[in-house]
C-alpha cells in the first residue's frame, strides 16, 4: 500500500510503528517511541541496548521532575542543587587531590558532619572553629605537632606513649607515667605522696632550678651540686621552711650561724661533788668526786676514778670549785689532759680559815681525752649531808 500523508494521519489514530519507523506512538500505552517501535516509557529514545548519543538538545532542557541516568557525561556548569541523598557508586580511592570517585577542583563547604572510612591526609593546616570532641577509633597522628592553646590535653583512659621529647610550659597533672629516661624539671609540686620504687626504677631525680617538694622519702644519697652560699634563713643551695631533723652527725664544712637557742639534748655534760677531804700528803693526788650530781650525754665521768673522758672532740669547759680545809699554808690544785696541766690556781695564806679555790678552763679536746684535778698542795675540804657541796667539779661540751 502506498503511504500517503492520509494513510500517515490516519496511523496517529491507532498509533505508528512499521519496521523502522522514525516516530513510534503508543496510544495504547500514552507512550511516544523516537528511533524504536517498542517504548517502554512516557517517551523512549532509541532502541533498549542502543550504544552511541540517542539523546541529543543543541539549547537548554528544563527537567521539572526527576532526571535519571546511567552515567552523565559533560561538564556540570552554574549552581548544581539537590535536596536529596547524592550517591556517588564509584570506588575508587584517592591518593592524590587529583584521584578518587569524587574530584572537586574548588572548596567544599559542609554544614553538618562529615564521616571518612578511612585515612585523611590533608597537606595544609586544619582549623576547628568550634569543637568540643573529636573522636577517633584509631590512630591520630600529627606529623608537625599538636598544640593546645586552651583547655589543655586531657588522656582519661589508656596509655600515652611520646616516643621524643615532651616539653610542658605550666603545671603538669599525671597519671601513672613511665619513663626509661630522665625527666626534667625547673620545678616540682605537689606531695609526692605516690613516688615509688625510686631506688630501683629510677637512679634519682636530677633537678637545675628551684624545685618544691612536700613528703619526699630517700633511701640513697641525696647530693646538691648548687654551690649558693647562705647567709640568712632564706638563702643557699637548700631551704627549709620548716625544722630539720637529724639521726646522725651533720658535717659543715664553713661557718655555723645560728640566730635562735642552741639546744643540744645530748649534749655531753657533768656534775660531781667531793664528800670526803683529800690532802697531798703523799705527793700530788687525783681529787676524787666521788658524788655525781648530773650526768648527759653518756657515761663519761668515773665517780671511782675523777677523770672525764671526752666522748667527742670539740671545745670543752672544766670547772672545779674547791674549798680547801682548815689547815695552815698554802693551797693548790691542778687540771690535767692526759698528763699535761692545763689550768692552776693557788692561794697564800697562812690562816686556819677554810679557802675558796676556783679553776675554770676551757680547752679543745679530742675524743677519748681524760681530763682530772689534782691537789699539788695543802688539802680539799669534802662534805656529806645536808651540807652544802663545798668542792665540785663540773664540765660541759661547748660545741
Amino acid at each position: 500500500m502506498a503511504i500517503t500523508n492520509a494513510t500517515r494521519l490516519a496511523d496517529f489514530g491507532t498509533g505508528i510503528g512499521t519496521d523502522g519507523a522514525v516516530l513510534k506512538v503508543d496510544n495504547t500505552n500514552d507512550r511516544v517511541g523516537l528511533g524504536t517501535t517498542n517504548p517502554q516509557n512516557t517517551v523512549t529514545v532509541g532502541a533498549v541496548g542502543a550504544s552511541g548519543t540517542s539523546l541529543f538538545v543543541h539549547g537548554d532542557g528544563r527537567v521539572t521532575g526527576v532526571l535519571t541516568a546511567g552515567n552523565f557525561s559533560g561538564n556540570l556548569t552554574g549552581a548544581v542543587t539537590s535536596s536529596g541523598a547524592l550517591t556517588v557508586s564509584n570506588t575508587t580511592a584517592s591518593t592524590t587531590t587529583t584521584t578518587g570517585a569524587l574530584i572537586v577542583s574548588g572548596g567544599v563547604g559542609i554544614a553538618k558532619s562529615i564521616f571518612v572510612g578511612e585515612g585523611i591526609s590533608v597537606a595544609g593546616t586544619i582549623t576547628y572553629n568550634d569543637v568540643t570532641n573529636i573522636d577517633s577509633i584509631g590512630f591520630v597522628t600529627a606529623g608537625k605537632g599538636l598544640r593546645a592553646t586552651t583547655g589543655g590535653l586531657i588522656v582519661s583512659a589508656g596509655v600515652a606513649t611520646i616516643g621524643a621529647k615532651l616539653s610542658v610550659a605550666g603545671i603538669t597533672s599525671l597519671g601513672d607515667v613511665v619513663s626509661s629516661g630522665i625527666i626534667t624539671a625547673d620545678s616540682y609540686y605537689g606531695s609526692g605522696a605516690n613516688l615509688t620504687n625510686i631506688d630501683a626504677g629510677v637512679a634519682g631525680v636530677s633537678t637545675t632550678g628551684f624545685s618544691t617538694f612536700k613528703d619526699v622519702s630517700v633511701q640513697g644519697i641525696t647530693t646538691f651540686s648548687n654551690l649558693t652560699d647562705s647567709t640568712s634563713a632564706t638563702t643557699g643551695a637548700v631551704q627549709f621552711s620548716g625544722g630539720v631533723g637529724i639521726a646522725k652527725k651533720l658535717s659543715v664544712g664553713a661557718d655555723l650561724a645560728l640566730t635562735g637557742k642552741q639546744t643540744i639534748s645530748a649534749q655531753p655534760a657533768f656534775r660531781a661533788s667531793l664528800t670526803s677531804n683529800i690532802t697531798s700528803a703523799s705527793g700530788d693526788a687525783v681529787v676524787v668526786f666521788n658524788s655525781q650530781q648530773f650526768e648527759q650525754g653518756g657515761d663519761n665521768y668515773d665517780t671511782s676514778t675523777g677523770i672525764f673522758t671526752c666522748p667527742v672532740a670539740g671545745l670543752y669547759m672544766f670547772i672545779a670549785s674547791c674549798t680547801s680545809t682548815a689547815v695552815h699554808g698554802d693551797k693548790q690544785i691542778e687540771m690535767l689532759k692526759g698528763s699535761d696541766a692545763i689550768g692552776r690556781m693557788r692561794t697564800a695564806n697562812d690562816s686556819t680559815d677554810y679557802q675558796s679555790i676556783p679553776l675554770t678552763v676551757v680547752q679543745q679536746c679530742s675524743a677519748n681525752d681524760e681530763i682530772k684535778v689534782v691537789v699539788t698542795l695543802g688539802g680539799i675540804y669534802g662534805s656529806t649531808g645536808g651540807e652544802s657541796q663545798h668542792s665540785q667539779f663540773m664540765g660541759y661540751l661547748l660545741g
